[in-house]
C-alpha cells in the first residue's frame, strides 16, 4: 500500500544520504535491492490502476449511500434522546474524500470535538458488518475508544477489522471522535468493490441491511451513554 511504498522511499533516500556522506563498500547496494524492487512493484500497480477503465460502483459507493440514507431514516423515526444526527453526502470519494475535506475545513472552528461522533459508513453490500479499529494510513489513526467500546457493545456478532479507508480518518486527524463501519466477506474483502463485476445485482441487500442494523445500534448505544 502507499505506506509501504513511502517507507521504501524514505528507506531509499536514508542510503543515499549514507553514500553522500562517504559510505563505502557495497552494502548500501545490496541493501537498496528491496525497497527498489518494492517501489518497481509500486509503480506498476498503480500504472494499472490509472489506466483501468472505471467500475460501476455499486458496493464501493453506492452501498456505502444507501446505508447511510437509511441510518438516518432509522434514526429520524426513532429518534436519539441527546443525539443530534447529521448527515453528510460529501462524494468525491476517490479523490482523497476532498468534499468531507472541505466540510471539516468549513465545521471545525465551531465545532467542539466532545460534543461530536461521526459514524463513517464504507462499502456495504457484501459480507458481513464490522467496525474498523484504525482508519487512513500514514500514520493510521485509532479509532475513538469510547466509540470502539460503544461498537464492541453493539456488535452482536459483528466483528472488528483490523483496518479501514473511510472519512472517519480524515475527522480523526482533525481531532473529532470517529469510527468507521463496512461490510467485509469471508476474505476481509468488499466483495466485487473496485471491479467490473461491482455491479448492483452483485450487491447483497442481506449484507446491506445487517451494516445499516448495526449502526443504528451503534448509534444508539453512543446516545445512552451521553
Amino acid at each position: 500500500g502507499p505506506a509501504l511504498l513511502c517507507l521504501a522511499l524514505a528507506a531509499l533516500a536514508g542510503l543515499a544520504a549514507a553514500r553522500a556522506a562517504g559510505a563505502e563498500g557495497r552494502w548500501p547496494d545490496l541493501v537498496a535491492i528491496a525497497p527498489t524492487v518494492a517501489l518497481l512493484l509500486g509503480a506498476g500497480a498503480y500504472l494499472d490502476t490509472a489506466l483501468a477503465g472505471p467500475t460501476p460502483g455499486a458496493n464501493a459507493h453506492a452501498s456505502a449511500a444507501a446505508a447511510a440514507l437509511a441510518v438516518v431514516e432509522e434514526l429520524d423515526r426513532l429518534p436519539p434522546r441527546r443525539l443530534a444526527v447529521e448527515l453528510v453526502l460529501a462524494g468525491a470519494g476517490e479523490a482523497g474524500r476532498l468534499g468531507f475535506r472541505d466540510y471539516l475545513r468549513r465545521r471545525r472552528r465551531a465545532a467542539r470535538p466532545h460534543e461530536l461522533a461521526v459514524l463513517a459508513l464504507g462499502p456495504s453490500g457484501a459480507g458481513r458488518p464490522v467496525h474498523h479499529r484504525r482508519e487512513g494510513v500514514l500514520p493510521p489513526r485509532r479509532a475513538h475508544p469510547a466509540l470502539l467500546a460503544a461498537a464492541a457493545r453493539a456488535s452482536e456478532g459483528a466483528t472488528a477489522a483490523r483496518h479501514g479507508a473511510t472519512a472517519a480518518a480524515d475527522a480523526l486527524r482533525a481531532g473529532w471522535p470517529a469510527i468507521g463501519v463496512s461490510a467485509r466477506d469471508a476474505d476481509g474483502r468488499h466483495g466485487a468493490a473496485h471491479t467490473a463485476a461491482d455491479t448492483p445485482e452483485r450487491v447483497d441487500p442481506a449484507a446491506l441491511a445487517a451494516t445499516v442494523a448495526y449502526a443504528v445500534r451503534l448509534a444508539r448505544a453512543v446516545d445512552r451513554e451521553l
